[in-house]
C-alpha cells in the first residue's frame, strides 16, 4: 500500500497496492474500497487526502484530464464531484485534499481557448465550484499545492510571458494574497509542501526548507548537506520529512534525526522516512521492523 495524508484521528489515506483502490487505515482497522462501498473502481486511482471526519478525496482515470472523475469517499459510499459548468472547456486535473467542511482543493484546466489563464485553482463540493479570486494580474494561471484541515490553501501564480512565479494563500472565507516574502520561485526546484491552519506555509526550496507567512520568512536548519525533503507540518509548527539517513523532525526550533530522537532501534525499528504529522503529534512514515518493511504511526510525547 501507498499512504500519504494523515488526519488528527490517526487515520491515513492511500492506495492499496493490490487492485489500486482507495483505502483508509488506522492501527485499529482499515477500510478498503470495494463494489459495495465505492462502486465500480477505475484501474487507476489517486488519493488527494482525508479530513478530520475520515472522508477521503481523490480521482479516477489515467486518460486525458477531461475523462477523470473526482470524488469523495466516507468509507460507506463514493460521491462524485460534478463537472464544472461556470466556464467553457474546463477539465479536472488533480486535487490537494479535503478540509473539515468538505471542500476539495482542486486544479482546473481551461482548454480550447486563447487565454493565458489556462490553469485555475478552485474549491469544489458536490454543490459546485468557487474559483480563486484574481490576485493582481488578469489572466494569470493559479496552481494548487496544498490545503489545511481548516481550509487554508497555498498555491502559485504564473503568467505565460515569463513573469515571476509567486506563492499565494487563499484563506478559508476571505481573499487570496501573494506571499512576496517567498520571492520569485521561477527557475528553482521549489514548491509549497504544506500549509497549516495559522496560514504558515512550509516551502521546499532547492534541497532545503523555509517557513513563510504574509509577514515573515524563516530558513529551516538541516542535519547535513544532503537534500532534505520537507513534507508536512502541524498547527504548532512541528515538521517532518526525509533526508539521506532517514526521517527527521523539526520541533521547538531544533531539527533531529528521527531514529536517534525516538531511540527506534531499541524497539526493533529503523525509520526510513516521515511522510506526515498531525496535530496530535502523530507521525506517519515507512520503516523496517525486525528487517521487514512496514508503515508506522509514531506518537510523540
Amino acid at each position: 500500500m501507498q499512504l500519504g495524508d494523515l488526519n488528527d484521528n490517526g487515520h491515513a489515506a492511500g492506495i492499496a497496492t493490490t487492485g489500486s483502490v482507495p483505502m483508509s487505515v488506522s492501527p485499529q482497522n482499515h477500510h478498503l474500497a470495494n463494489a459495495d462501498n465505492f462502486g465500480a473502481a477505475s484501474p487507476y486511482n489517486e488519493v488527494g487526502g482525508n479530513n478530520g471526519a475520515g472522508v477521503v478525496t481523490g480521482w479516477s482515470g489515467s486518460g486525458p484530464q477531461y475523462s477523470r472523475t473526482h470524488w469523495t469517499w466516507d468509507g460507506a459510499r463514493r460521491t462524485e464531484l460534478p463537472r464544472p459548468t461556470m466556464m467553457s472547456f474546463l477539465s479536472l486535473l488533480w486535487n490537494a485534499g479535503i478540509d473539515d467542511q468538505g471542500r476539495v482543493a482542486i486544479q482546473l484546466y481551461r482548454s480550447g481557448v486563447e487565454s493565458p489563464a489556462r490553469y485555475i485553482a478552485a474549491r469544489a463540493t458536490p454543490a459546485g465550484y468557487t474559483l480563486v479570486p484574481h490576485l493582481a494580474v488578469e489572466g494569470e494561471s493559479t496552481y494548487i499545492h496544498a490545503q489545511s484541515n481548516g481550509g487554508y490553501i497555498v498555491g502559485a501564480t504564473e503568467t505565460n510571458d515569463g513573469a515571476p512565479l509567486y506563492l499565494f494563500i487563499w484563506r478559508p472565507d476571505g481573499p487570496a494574497v501573494r506571499l512576496m516574502h517567498a520571492g520569485n520561485l521561477r527557475g528553482c526546484s521549489c514548491g509549497a509542501a504544506d500549509i497549516n491552519d495559522n496560514g504558515t506555509v512550509l516551502l521546499q526550496r532547492d534541497g532545503g526548507g523555509e517557513l513563510v507567512t504574509t509577514e515573515t520568512r524563516q530558513v529551516l536548519p538541516k542535519i547535513d548537506s544532503s537534500w532534505h525533503y520537507f513534507r508536512s507540518m502541524n498547527n504548532t509548527g512541528d515538521i517532518v520529512g526525509s533526508f539521506s539517513s532517514g526521517g527527521f523532525l523539526f520541533t521547538a526550533g531544533q531539527i533531529h534525526e528521527l531514529n536517534h530522537f525516538t531511540q527506534a532501534a531499541t524497539l526493533g525499528w529503523t525509520l526510513l522516512d516521515a511522510h506526515a504529522i498531525n496535530n496530535r503529534r502523530q507521525i506517519l512514515g515507512r520503516g523496517t521492523f525486525n528487517g521487514l518493511e512496514r508503515w508506522y504511526l509514531l506518537t510523540l510525547k
